[in-house]
């Protein structure tokens, strides 16, 4: 095969592919037919104590209560205001529905962050969200500047 038969080639298939890609549209789910698991009613607990309530979070995985990692899922309802606040240890957050405002970010579905240690920030949702969060317990968080 000569390079130009082999550049012909592949740009067929470079059009094949991208009038394949062009014609494939991604769908999302109605809401209705979404599921945030686990499902398990007794799974989910209220928002910590002594912040603002409303929230929920279930633990998918790990203690969050005790050093090593884990894994929470956290529904935010709309309107929540979480006021500034720091963690001792690294957090990463996926936005799995919704959107959330982190400091002057903002994050949709889909989003992910990686929050450093002993920074102030603030995370609010105007319309609700739903959250992975994970990391290294145990998970803490202190609202008050020393």
């Amino acid at each position: 095969m000569t390079q130009d038969s082999t550049m012909r080639l592949l740009r067929g298939i470079l059009l094949v592919s991208l009038s394949i890609a062009g014609t494939t549209q991604a769908t999302s789910q109605p809401a209705a037919l979404r599921a945030v698991l686990p499902t398990d009613a007794g799974a989910w607990h209220s928002g910590l104590a002594g912040l603002p309530g409303g929230s929920t979070f279930a633990v998918i995985s790990g203690d969050p209560a005790r050093v090593g990692l884990f894994m929470i899922r956290v529904e935010l309802p709309s309107g929540y205001q979480l006021p500034s606040y720091r963690r001792p240890r690294d957090e990463s957050i996926v936005v799995l529905a919704g959107t959330i405002e982190i400091g002057t970010r903002t994050l949709a579905a889909g989003s992910f962050i990686r929050l450093r240690a002993d920074e102030w920030r603030s995370l609010s949702t105007q319309s609700g969200a739903t959250l992975q969060i994970f990391g290294d317990g145990p998970f803490e968080l202190s609202t008050e500047r020393r």
